[in-house]
């Protein structure tokens, strides 16, 4: 006969502390999870996770970031566009895996995965891969200039959803647009 344990119980890390310092705190976590989108100095602003693609460095906003995982093993859907790699499971979810570098058509050298991002916002949610994470930096709007050849929209001549690129040729992708892109939602009922 086995031993039966007790099950495990949630311990709430704030219950043994005074009611007004988990006010304080809750009010603190509350205010650091709003988007704060200007700078003391008044300039709006954007923190954008920085990645490669390519041979370039691409940014997207954090607000579109909801986490970064080590590379996973996908399961190919037959019949999906070539810059769906597969789907696989993150979180009780099932995720497609987008080839960003192949889907915007961005040129360069093909390199293997060290990072996942997952993406979610505008009611879609997907995960792409970069072969390096440089970090994360804050864009000032005023930074942003249009890129050669960006058509009304956002989109430049291939598709691509570019909010605008720095002096130092970071290319800043327009999160919104890019998880609101048709192209990107794979049918269900196929």
């Amino acid at each position: 006969m086995t031993e039966q344990l007790p099950p495990m119980a949630w311990v709430d890390p704030l219950a043994s502390l005074p009611d007004e310092e988990v006010q304080l705190l809750r009010q603190r976590a509350a205010e650091l999870a709003q988007w704060r989108p200007h700078s003391a100095d008044g300039a709006v602003r954007d923190d954008v996770a920085v990645l490669s693609l390519g041979d370039e460095s691409w940014g997207i906003s954090l607000r579109w970031v909801r986490g970064v995982i080590a590379p996973v093993d996908v399961t190919p859907i037959p019949g999906a566009p070539a810059f769906v790699r597969g789907v696989f499971v993150h979180r009780g979810n099932v995720l497609a895996m987008v080839d960003l570098q192949l889907f915007l058509q961005i040129p360069g050298e093909r390199r293997s995965p060290r990072c996942v991002l997952v993406l979610a916002g505008q009611g879609m949610e997907f995960a792409i891969e970069t072969p390096r994470l440089h970090g994360y930096r804050s864009v000032a709007a005023g930074e942003l200039s249009p890129h050669v050849g960006q058509a009304v929209g956002g989109r430049n001549a291939v598709g691509v959803p570019l909010l605008g690129v720095t002096s130092d040729r970071l290319a800043v992708l327009d999160g919104a647009a890019l998880l609101a892109m048709p192209e990107l939602v794979v049918d269900q009922n196929v």
